[in-house]
């Protein structure tokens, strides 16, 4: 008999991924994370999410990202420049062709996102959909009486 560890996390996300995908929430290519060994963050303000991601090396047009009504998606491709005359002997970092992949909780405005590229630091700002903001709603009473 062979023991299997049972990892209840996972089977949470397979459950989320299949409600997506049985409401039309995602297609199963786009929002799949993909590890990679570029450091991605991404932060919520009440406005906006704003992703940053370490690609040191790279060319601005190299990048390729995709923006989504719930996600992002990044790609691209990194050649690690040498100084002249060194030959590498440790790295934690692979050159290449990259991709990563996240989704975010409110719908996002895809045709307002803006991406910039400074010090080896690829940032993203993500603007929220104004409609799926949280919005205080005033309550109008009947101001007219009854009269017996």
């Amino acid at each position: 008999m062979t023991l299997v560890r049972w990892n209840p996390a996972r089977e949470i996300e397979l459950i989320r991924h299949e409600l997506d995908r049985a409401f039309g929430l995602t297609s199963d290519s786009t929002y799949q994370t993909q590890d990679s060994s570029s450091a991605l963050q991404v932060w919520e303000t009440a406005d906006a999410y704003l992703a940053r991601l370490v690609i040191p090396d790279a060319e601005a047009d190299s990048f390729n990202i995709e923006a989504f009504p719930y996600g992002l998606a990044i790609s691209g491709k990194v050649n690690y420049k040498a100084p002249e005359g060194a030959k590498l002997v440790y790295g934690n970092s692979s050159e290449g062709e990259f991709s990563r992949k996240f989704r975010v909780a409110t719908q996002i405005e895809t045709d307002n996102v803006v991406a910039d590229y400074d010090s080896g630091i690829l940032s993203v700002t993500l603007p929220k959909l104004k409609t799926s903001r949280v919005v205080k709603v005033a309550v109008n009473g009947a101001k007219d009486s009854i009269e017996n």
